[in-house]
């Protein structure tokens, strides 16, 4: 019998032990609040309620797709120099980004008003220099600017359309190319003697900023003029015309009375410079001679002058 009671009351502890779990379980289920499904970051933009669920930190900021890295078009806020009287283009990298509208935009010299020149291949201007070309690949728009002028100097835009749209900025910095003749402007030579006339072509002052690259660009043509009359078909009395890159040169061999005249130098794309030559007979004074020699005379009938005014 004391074996029968001490497993009896082992039994009864083990019941108390298993009611006592069960009402600490029954405890915890009632306390547990209702578990809410997950939502995942995958739904789409919008559809999540901002006060309930609240996005990761690094999404909170941006609530629309960004285009990736390596599509953002470059270069931007670029200088392109060029000539007066040349062609002029402008470059917008679009990096192959399908379903497009590209538009080029001119601004004032103070940058605050804009003219829009065109939009994608149709000029928009009454200005038809303007016109837009897109690339083979279709990752450039190109602005061409026929027979560029200081005017068209300034701050351009490409603005292109998209899901989101976005702007390429240049800069145009235009120069003025000039021929000069070497030597003086007044060529006095005896008859017999050769004349020989260089013409060069340089730019203009103010082309000294580092970041330019060389712009000068070979001209279509380089014409000499004898008064008004184009020498370079027509060469008589021995005249000879050599042609570079930059230069041209008018030789003749033997000068003549009737080479004297008005010479010009005549460039496609810059400005045109001019010498006076005059061709005297052997042994024949000069007019710069002339005028040296008469120049004391001159002075001393001034000096007269001046006297008998006071008297």
């Amino acid at each position: 019998m004391p074996m029968s009671a001490a497993s009896s009351n082992a039994n009864n502890g083990l019941f108390v032990c298993n009611i006592q779990i069960t009402l600490f379980i029954a405890v915890l289920i009632v306390e547990l609040p209702e578990v809410t499904p997950r939502t995942y970051l995958s739904e789409e933009p919008g559809t999540l309620d901002p006060s309930v669920h609240k996005p990761a930190h690094h999404m909170r900021k941006f609530q629309v797709t960004r285009r990736p890295l390596e599509e953002i078009p470059i270069p931007n806020n670029t200088v392109v120099t060029g000539l007066v009287g040349t062609k002029s283009i402008l470059e917008c990298h679009t990096r192959k980004i399908v379903n497009i509208t590209v538009e080029w935009y001119k601004y004032d010299h103070n940058n605050k008003s804009q003219i829009k020149l065109v939009k994608n291949n149709e000029t928009l201007t009454d200005d038809k220099r303007f016109l837009s070309v897109e690339s083979e690949n279709s990752m450039i728009w190109y602005l061409h600017i026929r027979f560029a002028t200081k005017s068209d100097e300034g701050l351009y835009e490409c603005r292109v359309y998209n899901e989101t749209i976005f702007s390429i900025f240049t800069t145009l910095d235009l120069y003025e190319a000039r021929a000069s003749i070497l030597g003086p402007d007044i060529r006095e030579v005896d008859k017999g003697f050769p004349i020989r006339l260089s013409c060069i072509i340089n730019l203009t002052d103010g082309y000294h900023k580092p970041h330019h690259s060389n712009i000068m660009i070979q001209p279509r043509y380089m014409f000499w003029y004898r008064d008004n009359r184009v020498i370079n078909y027509d060469l008589k009395d021995g005249a000879v015309v050599h042609e570079g890159e930059l230069a041209t040169e008018l030789i003749f061999q033997r000068a003549l009375p009737q080479h004297t005249g008005n010479y010009t130098c005549v460039p496609s794309n810059a400005r045109q410079a001019s010498v006076q030559v005059i061709v005297h007979y052997r042994g024949e004074e000069f007019p710069s001679q002339k005028t040296t020699r008469d120049r004391p005379k001159v002075l001393a009938v001034i000096v007269v002058l001046f006297i008998i005014a006071i008297i």
